[in-house]
């Protein structure tokens, strides 16, 4: 491999050490047009961020075998209100607890027990997994898709999604 465009050798082999000590939060930096490693880089991205899906996945399976009644737990419950209303602001987490019958606290501890994640950044994540998800199966203008997924701006979308997966929507949408 060589420099091509912008994308160095050194963030594939990055990725891939990273990778293979399990941390899955690297991104491919992906900053040139239309090469075949912008696309293997996109590629690469989007197979860690299903991978770190499943592994969530499978660590809230598990974790519900510790918690009687899983699926009425606040915390779960929150999980699809969260889904429900992707394009919808998320309330004060003072009305959260609230909406579960729970404290604050208590709110944030489970939820983070659960899903190894903070209630906001949960939401943020999912909110930009659907984006994402838009961007690949739709022709639907991005600044609608942006909408859509609750950001007010496209500028706030676009700098959220370059900081979750190290590209911006405009980016993929063109490897797509």
């Amino acid at each position: 491999m060589n420099d091509h465009d912008g994308i160095r050798p050194e963030a594939f082999y990055i990725f891939f050490d990273e990778f293979a000590k399990r941390n899955l939060s690297y991104r491919i930096p992906i900053r040139s047009r239309h090469t075949y490693l912008d696309a293997l880089a996109v590629y690469l991205n989007v197979f860690a961020e299903e991978l770190e899906q499943c592994i969530a996945l499978h660590q809230n399976v598990y974790s519900q075998k510790f918690i009687p009644e899983a699926s009425h737990h606040p915390g779960h419950k929150l999980s699809a209100y969260i889904h429900a209303n992707l394009q919808e602001p998320l309330p004060t987490l003072r009305e959260l607890a609230r909406m579960y019958n729970t404290n604050e606290r208590q709110l944030q501890e489970t939820f983070q027990k659960l899903f190894s994640i903070s209630i906001y950044r949960y939401y943020t994540r999912e909110r930009l997994r659907k984006a994402e998800r838009m961007i690949l199966e739709t022709e639907e203008p991005l600044r609608d898709i942006a909408y859509e997924c609750g950001f007010n701006t496209y500028h706030n979308f676009s700098t959220a999604f370059r900081k979750q997966f190290g590209y911006t929507p405009s980016m993929l949408r063109k490897r797509s």
